[in-house]
């Protein structure tokens, strides 16, 4: 179910989105030399239905990124309008959590992910926090 939390002062009104994996994720490993910095560059990519409260789930794709340098991000990823009724979300996660996704993804532990982002102003849309829940099971 959608919630909306208007909070006092200057914080955004934001938005509860669920998303629901289906289909095949994708897994891509890759490395960058762009502007003379070597860095990693993988990222998942998840083909998901979009849901917000109780409205009609919309298809989409989650694309999440291992990066290094999360302490200067100014929110926790982007969501995305389009083309259509298309939802596309995109996270940045450490190179240890991100490993962590690649194994429960894998897996088929983790099916859901919530997001919490700004209420839509336009195509895109800063996303401010973000959830995953993974099924633990008994040895």
């Amino acid at each position: 179910m959608a919630s909306r939390s208007e909070q006092t002062g200057d914080a955004p009104v934001t938005v509860t989105w669920k998303l629901r994996l289906v289909g095949s994720p994708r897994l891509t490993l890759g490395w960058s030399s762009a502007d003379g910095k070597a860095s990693e560059l993988s990222y998942l990519m998840l083909p998901c239905e979009f849901q917000r409260g109780r409205a009609r789930g919309l298809p989409g794709v989650l694309s999440i990124f291992a990066t290094e340098a999360l302490a200067d991000a100014k929110d926790a990823g982007l969501l995305m309008v389009g083309p259509g009724p298309m939802r596309m979300a995109t996270l940045a996660t450490s190179l240890t959590q991100f490993t962590e996704l690649v194994y429960f993804v894998q897996a088929k532990r983790a099916q859901e992910f919530e997001l919490h982002a700004e209420k839509e102003k336009g195509r895109n849309t800063p996303i401010v926090s973000w959830a995953v829940s993974v099924e633990l099971r008994n040895s």
